[in-house]
């Protein structure tokens, strides 16, 4: 996430001069990249752990846990 966010320094007014000299750090891409990889560990995971527990897989379930743990925060950002 700080990758992302020092990538977007450029639009942001009051940003610390003193981090743009550093921004060869800041590689958005690269955080996004990191953010999508442990995602896909997290979610390979959960779902191996579950066939490992029952034997299957059921992803209307899966959605559906997914979807009570996101709505709640996405029903307040906006």
């Amino acid at each position: 996430m700080i990758l992302v966010l020092g990538d977007h320094e450029i639009f942001a007014t009051g940003f610390p001069r003193q981090l743009t000299s550093v921004r060869w750090f800041f590689d958005g891409n690269l955080g996004v990249r990191f953010f999508f990889t442990i995602s896909g560990f997290l979610i390979t995971w959960l779902l191996l752990q579950e066939w490992k527990a029952t034997g299957a897989i059921n992803l209307r379930n899966f959605y559906l846990r997914r979807c009570l743990r996101i709505l709640p925060v996405f029903g307040r950002s906006s």
